[in-house]
């Protein structure tokens, strides 16, 4: 288990991927959970300063469609990233089990939109818009993580090729150039076509197709997807025009792409708005109960750490009065405070 962090308490590993670790940590001065994603600094001195600024710039940036960055630590070795806490489950384990309906497809790509456009503001280019980086909450909103870090700590794919994740590469960044604001607009057209439809444009046979992706090889989506009210067919257009392979000749605007997708979310059955939790609540519920645990064990920990006896015995009298689904009083006595290093 990771050493705390700073002034952070670690509690325990929530998620890794190919960048870093997650930890769920907590901070006793504010008396909230926090996540702490954990970095390997690169060995270079000039990509190391370009990720240190870009994480101060990241930090910078507020919005409901993004998470918070809290706070920023660096050791010798490391890069630690201590954000906003935010409970629910990625869209890439919502579209691993099922696709969502157009309605909520419309509604991540606008919220995913309104995050990119934020970041444009600051001059920030995310570098990895995948599936994996976009949280679901459980207020049925997407929000997106992991701005502008992941490309500055990753290794290129192949020599000459630029930093990121297969399924979030533009043709640009495969060549091994820069990214900019378009290309995070194309890594928005490769997640909308997969909620449409329930695949990646650019895999054949479950594997990475480079060819395809070089040559604009986009399967189409209507021979992949039901469209039985024709609006499917209103999202082609914007489709299409994110995952051009010249930059140039792709959409560029973020106000345009939310334009757009407002045109076609309008358009939608009143019964289909606001559907995204109705469909994920069912994937991230028994997750709920796990974080409702933890939470309760945290808060009757920081009492213990206070000293004060009485308020953790209101504490767990109130718990047992009104425990969370799924935890019954045994798990209540559970979340007693274990006192033991981390």
């Amino acid at each position: 288990m990771l050493a705390d962090v700073g002034p952070y308490r670690v509690m325990r590993l929530i998620g890794q991927g190919g960048q870093g670790r997650v930890y769920l940590g907590y901070d006793d001065r504010l008396g909230r959970p926090v996540a702490i994603k954990r970095y390997t600094l690169p060995s270079n001195q000039a990509r190391r300063r370009a990720l240190l600024a870009e994480a101060r710039a990241v930090a910078r940036m507020q919005g409901p469609q993004v998470v918070q960055v809290f706070d920023v630590i660096e050791s010798r070795t490391h890069l630690a990233m201590v954000m906003e806490y935010v409970p629910g489950c990625t869209l890439e384990r919502v579209l691993r089990i099922r696709r969502l309906s157009l309605a909520s497809a419309v509604k991540v790509a606008q919220d995913l939109a309104a995050a990119l456009t934020l970041a444009r503001q600051r001059g920030i280019v995310h570098g990895d818009l995948k599936a994996s980086n976009v949280l679901i909450t459980t207020s049925g909103r997407a929000r997106l993580v992991d701005f502008g870090v992941a490309r500055h700590v990753t290794s290129g794919l192949h020599r000459g090729h630029a930093p990121g994740s297969l399924s979030a590469l533009s043709p640009e960044q495969y060549r091994g150039e820069a990214p900019d604001h378009r290309s995070d607009l194309f890594a928005l057209g490769i997640v909308l076509y997969r909620m449409l439809c329930g695949a990646q444009p650019f895999y054949r046979k479950g594997q990475f197709d480079a060819a395809m992706l070089l040559r604009g090889d986009v399967p189409p989506l209507l021979a992949r997807v039901s469209d039985e009210h024709g609006l499917v067919a209103k999202l082609l257009p914007l489709v299409n025009a994110l995952l051009r392979v010249d930059p140039a000749r792709r959409i560029g605007s973020t106000l345009r792409v939310r334009q757009l997708l407002l045109q076609v979310s309008r358009a939608l059955p009143a019964a289909q708005v606001d559907c995204l939790l109705r469909e994920v609540r069912p994937l991230f519920c028994e997750a709920l109960s796990s974080e409702n645990a933890q939470r309760l064990r945290l808060q009757l920990s920081a009492q213990s750490g206070q000293g004060n006896r009485r308020r953790q015995h209101h504490l767990r009298a109130e718990i047992q009065g009104g425990a969370p689904q799924g935890i019954g009083r045994r798990g209540v006595d559970e979340l007693a405070p274990r006192h033991r290093q981390v």
